[in-house]
């Protein structure tokens, strides 16, 4: 799959072009003013870390939505790792756009991330 960028404005309608199968099975929660700890960076996409949170669960955050401290990283804005599981043809409404993924509704209305190379906008 290629690496592209979109930079669409949101609320846009795309479709599926390649299936991605979620591999989250209990997404991260975490609301603003949450206190996490950084483990890692992502490398495949650039600007996500693998975080804790203070009850151990752990997850893939946005870079931008912490503010780091010498103790770890406080959350900006809430937040939820929940990804979709979608298939070629699938569509999405697209809410956000952040460094290669995308939040998005399914047309049952079901909230999630989606790799954003796996989705294209709907003319």
């Amino acid at each position: 799959m290629s690496r592209k960028i979109l930079d669409f404005d949101e609320g846009w309608r795309s479709r599926v072009v390649a299936d991605y199968q979620s591999a989250v099975q209990k997404p991260l929660v975490l609301q603003a003013g949450d206190w996490v700890q950084i483990h890692r960076r992502e490398e495949k996409w650039p600007g996500w870390l693998w975080c804790e949170d203070q009850n151990g669960n752990t997850g893939w955050v946005p870079e931008r939505y912490l503010l780091r401290r010498e103790e770890g990283a406080v959350l900006c804005k809430d937040y939820d790792g929940k990804e979709l599981t979608v298939r070629s043809g699938d569509e999405l409404l697209v809410i956000q756009v952040l460094t290669h993924w995308t939040w998005c509704l399914n047309m049952q209305g079901e909230p999630g991330w989606v790799p954003t190379d796996c989705i294209e906008k709907i003319a």
